[in-house]
């Protein structure tokens, strides 16, 4: 059975720029990633806020803890949205991680729409948007707005097309938003895109 996309490229943004960090163990990491891949939102967000906990302040902004930030914003996510929480709870959970530094998975880049890809937003490069949902796509779980420094245009952007791209930025702010179907609104600032095949 495949993996979704989208954990399969936490998974190698994990191994491959935090190995060395040992913030968070690979075992620990292996864990956190099953639960989310089997869309278990409590035991996800449990895991991921005892591994936060146990980062000392200093190291906050460290890739682990970046990574960790964005999982445990899905989780929470998957709660709210399935009616395992409230938006007020659900905010109120994350609200604490603005201003601080968020890594997104790896992520194919389009310049039309999909889901889980980082495209343009409103047909300009200078602000990037990501519709995050679970891995059938039938549960939007994020409004994802990022703005890259430095800037990129539209043309660079479609010439990146089809690759993967991964972002690593700064929360700006956190909201909540739709009743039917709710889901989180981030903005991410300072943004830089590392690009890959």
């Amino acid at each position: 059975m495949k993996k979704p996309i989208l954990l399969l490229l936490l998974l190698f943004a994990v191994f491959k720029n935090v190995k060395a960090q040992e913030l968070v163990s690979s075992e620990q990491f292996q864990k956190l990633i099953g639960y989310l891949n089997d869309e278990n939102w409590k035991d996800a967000a449990d895991l991921s806020e005892t591994y936060l906990k146990a980062i000392p302040d200093d190291k906050i902004d460290w890739d682990a803890a970046a990574i960790v930030r964005y999982m445990y914003l899905t989780s929470e996510s998957g709660l709210m949205n399935s009616g395992g929480i409230t938006q007020q709870e659900a905010l109120k959970k994350v609200s604490r991680f603005a201003g601080h530094t968020i890594i997104f998975p790896w992520r194919s880049v389009t310049v039309a729409f999909g889901m889980n890809k980082i495209m343009p937003h409103n047909d300009k490069a200078d602000t990037l948007m990501v519709t995050a949902t679970n891995r059938k796509a039938t549960s939007i779980f994020a409004f994802e707005y990022i703005v890259p420094v430095p800037g990129i245009s539209l043309d660079d952007l479609k010439s990146f097309a089809g690759k993967s791209c991964r972002v690593n930025g700064t929360l700006k702010s956190v909201s909540v938003e739709g009743h039917i179907l709710p889901r989180y609104r981030l903005l991410i600032d300072k943004a830089s895109l590392k690009f890959g095949e």
